[in-house]
């Protein structure tokens, strides 16, 4: 067997041993991107700006006659996760009344036949206005509330 190799063969090695190359450090050229922020092994900034002191969730809320609440989990309107359930419910509000109303219905469909939610007799979709270092560090209640739109359970 020779050790020699045809001027070709040479291409097609360097070739090879280019694009290997070029695919290990194709990874490295995330960290000079801005923002950057210093999570391992992360391409999205998620923590290289500063979040806003004020956060303005949006949810749902099944109320009972005697005034009794829980929050609606996203899976009572959505197969999908929580990020998914959040996106559409905060869709539906932005898109205008017709479309949360829409919605509202959609998360009373899902309610039923759920053991959890019997005998509620009003759903709310609320937005409310959380700062960050109250609710994490101290107490969980909103600086503000404000029910965006409302629909009744029907059996």
């Amino acid at each position: 067997m020779t050790s020699e190799m045809s001027a070709a063969g040479r291409i097609y090695q360097w070739a090879g041993m280019f694009i290997v190359g070029v695919c290990l450090l194709l990874p490295l050229d995330t960290r000079f991107r801005k923002p950057h922020d210093d999570f391992p092994l992360s391409w999205y900034p998620m923590f290289a700006s500063k979040r806003p002191d004020l956060e303005s969730p949006v949810y749902a809320v099944a109320i009972w006659p005697d005034g009794h609440e829980a929050k609606i989990t996203t899976g009572t309107w959505t197969t999908g996760g929580f990020n998914e359930g959040r996106t559409q419910l905060a869709n539906a509000v932005k898109q205008g009344k017709e479309a949360s109303e829409r919605f509202c219905q959609r998360i009373v469909k899902g309610m039923r036949g759920r053991s959890s939610f019997k005998g509620a007799e009003r759903v709310e979709i609320r937005i409310a206005k959380i700062r960050k270092e109250d609710w994490f560090l101290e107490e969980k209640v909103p600086e503000k509330v404000r029910v965006l739109r409302g629909c009744q359970v029907t059996e």
